[in-house]
């Protein structure tokens, strides 16, 4: 057994390693400057005050290390995939709630020891050898791989392991009951007999019309994603036909949402449904055996319907909601039970995903608490990141 805080003086030790690795190629870390600050360096600036976490002072340097190590950590998770993943992560956003969440450990008496840091370190492949932990190999991975120190490497290590650690909190007090599970199961796999009715925007479109002032507007929203390879950021002239569909399409979509609301107040009763729509001469149509992911010919990936579906028990009627055809509505005709049978099949599989979906919930409330509290410096954030990215 190792001495953890040997162990940890050992995996500091200089040594030079003359090869690495082929498997160190595929985790891309890059140093960070940010608006002429060097991330990890120290001047005037670095000690400024970024931002106030409740009665705690959070500076610029304090804030660049949680950015560095968010920037690194993402580089160890996606490897040379991370060029690909970069625009998908808010790399400012997480940092802060790295900060975050790191001070309400210590609040929480959330602690990492040394014994963990090494147990995590040692179990790494990109720092074994001949199937075994080598220091030297280590030490070359952290100052030539993540351009780091060991030290530092070691923190940010503890950091994340203390992360890991408020998420098993969550887990463990999530009490989730039988019955919740049974509810939880019920409404991801739960099926339900539909009756539904869709207004295409289609039908809209010949009636919609645009003007200059309309087409300027527009374009002034999304004129910085409309571009070519060959000529940049097109005008509004060159784009104007593209602006005048997405014009209509939009507008014909609330056109057809309007109607099925309309109609929606004249149901006043379940069997209103069927004689409110085919008066209006809006086609129904029956899908058997509904649930999360199942969609009705035609309709692709639809949260709307998602949404409206779940909150339906027998015989009752969904708002009108927007779906990518135009507007649609549905009734609930027949809940389906639980099949117990299959649930006590799944009960473990489904469980575990419950859990983590459950936990994330409580994690993101937690850190909504959390970022209630914190006042930023938002003039100096500017004159760090001048350029509005992720």
């Amino acid at each position: 057994m190792y001495n953890a805080p040997t162990m940890l003086k050992i995996l500091r030790k200089k040594g030079v390693q003359k090869r690495i690795y082929i498997g160190l190629a595929g985790i891309v870390t890059v140093s960070f400057v940010v608006s002429g600050i060097l991330i990890g360096g120290k001047d005037d600036k670095t000690s400024s005050v970024l931002a106030r976490f409740e009665k705690r002072k959070i500076s610029v340097h304090e804030y660049l290390d949680s950015y560095r190590a968010v920037q690194k950590q993402a580089g160890y998770m996606y490897g040379d995939k991370l060029d690909e993943m970069r625009s998908r992560i808010n790399f400012k956003g997480e940092a802060w709630d790295r900060i975050l969440l790191l001070d309400y450990a210590k609040k929480e008496h959330i602690r990492v020891s040394d014994q963990e840091v090494v147990a995590w370190i040692t179990k790494q492949e990109s720092f074994r050898k001949n199937g075994k932990f080598d220091d030297e190999y280590y030490n070359m991975y952290v100052a030539r791989a993540l351009r780091s120190t060991p030290r530092q490497f070691e923190e940010e290590i503890r950091q994340m392991l203390t992360l890991g650690k408020i998420q098993e909190k969550i887990k463990e007090n999530l009490g989730l009951t039988d019955e919740k599970l049974k509810k939880m199961y019920n409404e991801e796999k739960g099926t339900k007999d539909l009756l539904y009715a869709i207004v295409p925007k289609e039908s809209f479109e010949n009636t919609v019309e645009v003007t200059d002032a309309d087409i300027k507007q527009l374009y002034d929203l999304v004129k910085d994603k409309l571009s070519t390879p060959e000529k940049g950021t097109l005008s509004m002239e060159e784009a104007k036909e593209t602006l005048k569909k997405l014009f209509r399409d939009q507008k014909a979509g609330e056109l057809a949402l309007k109607q099925l609301k309309d109609l929606k107040a004249k149901m006043k009763a379940p069997a209103d449904f069927e004689s409110v729509l085919t008066e209006a001469k809006i086609e129904i149509a029956p899908f058997e055996n509904y649930r999360k992911g199942i969609y009705p010919p035609g309709i692709g990936p639809s949260q709307g319907l998602e949404n409206a579906a779940d909150q339906l028990g027998q015989d009752q009627i969904s708002e009108a909601f927007e779906i990518s055809k135009g507007a649609m509505i549905i009734k609930a005709t027949k809940v389906h039970p639980l099949d117990e049978k299959k649930f006590e099949e799944e009960k473990n599989t489904f469980k575990n995903w419950a859990v983590d979906k459950e936990s994330q919930e409580e994690l993101q409330k937690l850190l909504e608490k959390l970022r209630d509290k914190l006042t930023l410096n938002l003039e100096l954030l500017k004159e760090i990141f001048p350029a509005e990215e992720k």
